[in-house]
């Protein structure tokens, strides 16, 4: 009777020392969690990139958390850009439906094709965060323009819309060529090339951190 008894303690033990170990397990996962799930720069699900805080909203202007020069020279020596001309991330209520607006402007030579890009990523704006996504989880925000230039040795995009929101070409200012005339053509994609965007997300937000 005595042995059966101090096998059922035992038993009692080692349940309940089971179940002290998986509520420690848990509250450690559930931490680990809560800790990915706050740090506003990295945002993952099951590990996979999904996107990060490029900027802050502060006194109703973005702030870039990125050093601007890093993030050109980064992308020129990797080969992505042969020149960047400019890199702008900005916010503001737009009038025109009196919505926040967000999104961060590369404008630069693509070096494996030598043409002027315009690259236009809409952020996700949480709270005073800004952040840009994974373009290849969701390319939606990203737009890629381009302007090509025929008899034209110059073209540029004209950002008249609202906060320099690319709109299209500029006419066309340094004629180059004897046939014809001279112009600027307008092309404009949902997304566009992942060697141009992903690195350019990425370098984005590795500078942010």
């Amino acid at each position: 009777m005595k042995k059966i008894k101090n096998y059922a303690i035992g038993l009692l033990s080692i349940t309940f020392l089971s179940v002290g170990i998986f509520a420690c397990s848990t509250d450690e996962a559930n931490n680990n969690v809560n800790q990915s799930s706050d740090n506003p720069l990295l945002l993952k699900t099951n590990d996979v990139f999904r996107g990060g805080q490029i900027g802050v909203i502060q006194n109703g202007v973005a702030v870039p958390l990125y050093d601007d020069s890093d993030v050109k020279n980064a992308l020129i020596s990797d080969g992505v850009f042969s020149s960047i001309e400019s890199i702008e991330i900005v916010y503001g209520i737009n009038p025109d439906g009196n919505k926040e607006e967000a999104f961060v402007t590369l404008i630069g030579v693509e070096a494996a094709s030598s043409t002027l890009v315009g690259i236009v990523a809409d952020l996700t704006i949480d709270g005073n965060q800004l952040i840009i996504d994974n373009p290849e989880i969701n390319p939606q925000p990203f737009a890629t323009n381009t302007c090509t230039g025929t008899n034209c040795a110059w073209c540029e995009f004209d950002r008249s819309w609202f906060l320099g929101r690319i709109r299209g070409c500029k006419p066309c200012s340094r004629p180059g060529g004897d046939n014809g005339p001279a112009t600027c053509n307008h092309s404009i994609s949902t997304g566009g090339a992942m060697t141009v965007l992903k690195p350019m997300a990425n370098t984005l937000v590795k500078n942010s951190l």
